[in-house]
């Protein structure tokens, strides 16, 4: 019982529906980010992830966010000062 609950709200996290499946370019943010021991511009993540500007790694940042949130992850990026940042939520910064 407990376990379907929680798939529920999973699947329902949020009124839009939002495609949590990770695209390759996604996924490229990602470990970039995840492996980042600072921040990073947008125009530095696209350079890593081989993406083809600035404004892309942006649009993918957003993308992975939404995933995050829908997802009910332990992580999210945080835009912090000229960069980005892949973070622990703060209920789990213990």
């Amino acid at each position: 019982m407990i376990h379907s609950r929680q798939a529920e709200a999973l699947q329902f996290a949020s009124d839009h529906a939002v495609d949590t499946r990770r695209s390759l370019k996604m996924a490229k943010v990602e470990a970039v980010l995840f492996v980042a021991d600072r921040t990073l511009s947008t125009r530095k993540i696209s350079q890593l992830a081989t993406l083809a500007d600035a404004a892309e790694a942006k649009v993918l940042i957003d993308k992975l966010n939404a995933a995050f949130t829908a997802t009910n992850s332990s992580f999210h990026i945080k835009r912090i000062a000229t960069g980005y940042q892949m973070m622990t939520q703060p209920q789990y910064a213990f």
